[in-house]
């Protein structure tokens, strides 16, 4: 009997369910151990992604995820709060989404290099043309 309850503990233990890692958590921690690197840019795509590392980060507060993702945000985000290849006479909507990343990192760090990036997105969009109903 004692043989019989030990197989059955056993089985159970082996069917049981293992506490899944949620796949944005998986899938960052494969890029990083991978050794994958973005571009070092601003644009809409890797705003998005951007994004992702956030909500992986606040999730799980992992600092290797906020090494990896501060390794390319301040290649982007010069110390003097220069936004590398911007340019602030193209004026479209879909590079005015990195603003939401430099605000995300601003509010954690404090650094005056997002701030002054941040104010210079929101000085271009207040410069952005408008239809004549705004």
């Amino acid at each position: 009997m004692k043989a019989c309850t030990l197989a059955l503990l056993a089985t159970a233990a082996a069917a049981a369910p293992s506490p899944a890692i949620p796949y944005s958590q998986w899938m960052t921690d494969s890029m990083i151990r991978n050794g994958y690197r973005l571009a070092p840019t601003f644009h809409y795509d890797e705003a998005t992604l951007y994004t992702s590392f956030e909500a992986v980060y606040d999730a799980n507060r992992n600092e290797t995820v906020l090494d990896f993702y501060r390794s390319h945000v301040y290649a982007v985000v010069l110390e003097d709060g220069t936004i590398d290849g911007f340019n602030h006479s193209h004026y479209s909507l879909d590079n005015y989404r990195f603003g939401n990343n430099i605000l995300w990192w601003y509010e954690r760090t404090g650094e005056e290099r997002f701030r002054i990036a941040a104010g210079k997105i929101k000085d271009q969009l207040d410069r952005h043309p408008r239809t004549p109903t705004g």
